[in-house]
């Protein structure tokens, strides 16, 4: 199903949303460098997913469309709970949709798919985090929003959620880090991917930010480590010639390096 994760971290004196997953997808194929983080137009939002991909991929690209078709939207003036409610229009427009089922595939009753969705509110003055989902009970797409103190969300595999929040929780208490995340998250999902624990959960760490000054970045990283001299962008290997204008990450020192060089092996 995959594993999402998005939290708002500490850093300094200042804050910044972080969205990270792994890059497996399945459905006939395992496919460990799919890109599941999204950003839009206007650059102060981003949204990653966790679910069936033949459901989530179309309504990203919907969601995607749509929201940089709207003039305000596009341009930042109307401010981020109104992508929210744009979104989950979307999702219940497309649900709609759906005229048939095909046998053996899950209807309508069934979607297994959620989205991350966070960014910057000019209107509250502070980072915004929701996880949109179906919720079969009342039939319909709604959304949970992420607490104010130690803001984080996950989508994905019940069981990887359970594992990695516990994870998350310890590490934070061992380091004695108070109320705010750093990169715990990250590390935690870095170690699941490694360690192959969840057959849905695999291939390298995707990482994106959004900040406060409205502008989002993904980052490279090395995969599965530096000295491996494998470098890696939204799941997939980079090539010598891709010569990205974004910060490198070590998923070991977590140190972040400038601008895309390729380094000897």
């Amino acid at each position: 199903m995959t594993l999402s994760i998005a939290w708002v971290r500490k850093i300094r004196d200042t804050e910044e949303l972080v969205f990270a997953t792994d890059s497996r997808v399945r459905g006939g194929l395992e496919w460990d460098a799919c890109p599941k983080l999204f950003t839009f137009d206007r650059s102060d939002c981003a949204m990653a997913f966790a679910g069936h991909t033949f459901y989530a991929y179309p309504n990203i690209q919907q969601i995607r469309a749509t929201l940089d078709a709207i003039p305000k939207v596009k341009s930042g003036a109307a401010d981020l709970s109104y992508v929210r409610h744009v979104a989950l229009h979307v999702l219940e427009s497309m649900r709609s949709s759906i005229s048939g089922r095909v046998p053996g595939i899950t209807d309508a009753t069934d979607i297994n798919t959620e989205l991350l969705l966070g960014g910057y509110s000019w209107r509250t003055d502070r980072f915004m985090l929701w996880r949109l989902f179906f919720d079969a009970a009342i039939g319909k797409f709604r959304y949970d929003s992420a607490p104010r103190k130690r803001q984080i969300l996950f989508a994905g595999n019940s069981d990887a959620v359970k594992d990695a929040r516990t994870r998350i929780v310890t590490l934070v208490h061992e380091r004695g880090v108070g109320p705010h995340y750093n990169m715990e998250p990250f590390e935690v999902l870095r170690d699941i991917c490694r360690g192959k624990l969840y057959i849905d959960i695999r291939g390298p760490v995707q990482l994106l930010k959004v900040y406060k000054h409205h502008n989002t970045m993904p980052y490279c990283i090395y995969w599965p480590t530096r000295a491996s001299g494998t470098l890696t962008y939204l799941g997939r290997t980079l090539a010598s010639f891709e010569d990205l204008p974004y910060f490198r990450l070590d998923p070991d020192t977590l140190q972040t390096l400038d601008s895309f060089r390729f380094e000897p092996r």
